[in-house]
């Protein structure tokens, strides 16, 4: 709803932008208090974000609901005390759930191997990445949903909007865009990116596809569906 009116799609682009702006500005409030009190080089310090936004790539506006790299590549930058390390820039594909392996080894935790993510330290100090395959999903309707797993090299996702079903590759070195489809062009790799989304979510396909197995749904207030829905959460629908 807060597009109805606009005829200018630059305009929320812009908009988009300014935000980021307005946050930058409020970030650098925050390390100035740091340094102004003395702790900055006590601290530990992590800027990062959720997901990025579709501003008209892939034709898809303003939300942030499909798996490709405009919204899943996201900023993660890490200041260590005395700026230890500044200016290491990583390439390898880490993801979110690596933030907290990562601070429990920095600040002398055992980190406990159960969890999902892995400690970036070894990167940042400027070890080799060692090979690795990340996942990505939106969904959990059985007729509207998309998965994704990547790797240095290669993104797959598939995408289920009701009846159709579309299965795409991407060549993240050669376009990090990902605007070129590969997929008829390298069934090879379909079938290996496929079978590792099966391997993933496998019997979560499976739950899905049995009804019975689906949650009653639950009843929302209005005003927090509301909110839900200007942040792109909630589709028109209630979904």
């Amino acid at each position: 709803r807060w597009l109805e009116g606009i005829r200018d799609l630059e305009f929320p682009v812009r908009e988009y932008a300014a935000g980021i702006s307005y946050l930058d500005h409020h970030v650098g409030v925050v390390l100035d208090s740091l340094r102004g009190n003395g702790v900055m080089d006590k601290s530990i310090v992590i800027v990062v974000a959720d997901h990025g936004e579709h501003l008209t790539e892939h034709d898809i506006y303003f939300t942030h609901r499909l798996p490709y790299a405009e919204c899943l590549q996201v900023p993660l930058m890490i200041r260590l005390p005395h700026g230890v390390q500044s200016g290491r820039r990583v390439i390898a594909p880490v993801s979110l759930v690596d933030i907290v392996p990562t601070l429990m080894e920095l600040v002398g935790i055992d980190v406990e191997q159960e969890l999902s993510g892995r400690s970036l330290v070894g990167l940042m100090r400027g070890e080799d990445a060692q090979p690795r395959v990340l996942f990505a999903e939106f969904g959990t309707r059985e007729d509207r949903w998309a998965k994704s797993v990547w790797d240095a090299d290669w993104r797959y996702t598939e995408i289920r909007s009701d009846s159709l079903f579309s299965a795409e590759l991407f060549d993240r070195r050669a376009d990090p865009g990902e605007e070129h489809d590969l997929a008829e062009a390298r069934p090879e790799l379909v079938s290996y990116y496929s079978a590792l989304l099966d391997a993933r979510f496998g019997a979560e396909r499976r739950l899905l596809q049995d009804r019975s197995a689906v949650a009653s749904p639950v009843e929302v207030d209005p005003a927090i569906e509301e909110r839900l829905r200007a942040l792109g959460y909630v589709d028109g629908g209630g979904d």
